[in-house]
């Protein structure tokens, strides 16, 4: 993992998340939003190219967008080398898409990089007749990744107070992923957090391409009680008013 970039993003998202898009549908006549901070949308994408002086400092040259339901940034050069990158995000609640590219010859700087982050933020309520036990996630990752360098998609999961699980990281084809069991309690609220992350990247002298271009989808939730038995009849509702699927367990 890259110290340098997919913390600084994961960070940028849990911090930012009370200034996401909120929940249009729940605001009430007078323009306030009971949901804040409960269903959010968030993209940024950021192509930069540069290195180090003399002294050791950063110095380079970045696009930087950030926007709720898309982001999208470009940065090219034409004098001596060639280089052209671009990153896109997209973000709905249960599905984010990513895009990072890199193309060119002769690249000029040591560093060349293309990264977007897409995520939604939402709240559960898990209801039934038979307590519930933990929650397991289960995510579908399609496209793919090519290329030398940092390239690939990563795949982040918050779910309440628990600390951030890394689903996939620098994945370079597509997958389905299952989070580790998360504890619930029915009928109280927990919030919920998702990332995909798509990072390229290319250095000085080289020539080609190098991309990963990704989309996520929750494809839907397995409930189950204190002894990791499957429980069948659970409700779902969300902040968002997305219709999650609950999946039959295994």
């Amino acid at each position: 993992m890259n110290p340098e970039s997919i913390p600084r993003w994961i960070s940028i998202f849990i911090v930012c998340a009370a200034g996401f898009a909120g929940c249009a549908h729940s605001r009430g006549p007078s323009g306030s939003d009971p949901a804040e901070n409960r269903c959010a949308l968030h993209t940024q994408a950021q192509v930069r190219y540069g290195g180090e002086d003399d002294e050791g400092r950063e110095i380079g040259t970045m696009q930087q967008r950030e926007g709720n339901e898309r982001a999208e940034a470009v940065l090219t050069y034409n004098s001596l080398g060639q280089f052209r990158g671009s990153a896109a995000g997209e973000a709905a609640y249960g599905i984010l898409r990513g895009e990072a590219r890199i193309s060119g010859r002769r690249m000029l700087f040591p560093s060349q990089t293309a990264h977007t982050s897409a995520a939604f933020a939402d709240e559960l309520i898990f209801s039934g007749s038979v307590e519930a036990g933990s929650v397991v996630y289960i995510f579908s990752l399609d496209g793919a990744a090519s290329g030398s360098g940092l390239v690939g998609a990563n795949v982040y999961l918050r779910h309440g107070e628990d600390d951030d699980e890394e689903l996939a990281e620098y994945i370079t084809v597509s997958g389905e992923f299952a989070s580790k069991p998360h504890a619930v309690t029915l009928g109280e609220p927990v919030p919920v957090r998702v990332v995909l992350v798509c990072d390229a990247a290319m250095s000085a002298g080289q020539k080609g391409e190098s991309a990963a271009r990704f989309t996520l989808q929750l494809r839907g939730i397995r409930v189950y009680d204190r002894a990791m038995r499957p429980v069948s009849g659970t409700k779902l509702t969300s902040a968002s008013g997305t219709a999650y699927a609950i999946l039959s367990g295994e």
